[in-house]
């Protein structure tokens, strides 16, 4: 997403690699701080979501012991 960005912005980069060593050396600094801070929340957003969707739902995994317990 960030890559995407900074292409649709115009920003320019004449350094290899990106992150905060390359802050220096963009065409468009501002942009570009705006750009990695986006990103960084996509991938977040992202994460948690992930996170969310892998983990048990506790009531569930409760019932399912004490039925088990029960039976």
């Amino acid at each position: 997403m960030s890559g995407a960005l900074f292409m649709a912005f115009g920003t320019t980069i004449s350094v290899p690699s990106g992150g905060l060593f390359a802050f220096g050396h963009t065409g468009k600094p501002l942009l570009f701080a705006l750009v990695v801070i986006i990103g960084a929340l996509a991938a977040a957003a992202a994460a948690v979501k992930g996170l969310r969707r892998a983990a048990p739902d506790p009531v569930a995994v409760g019932t399912r012991r004490k039925a088990a317990a029960t039976a």
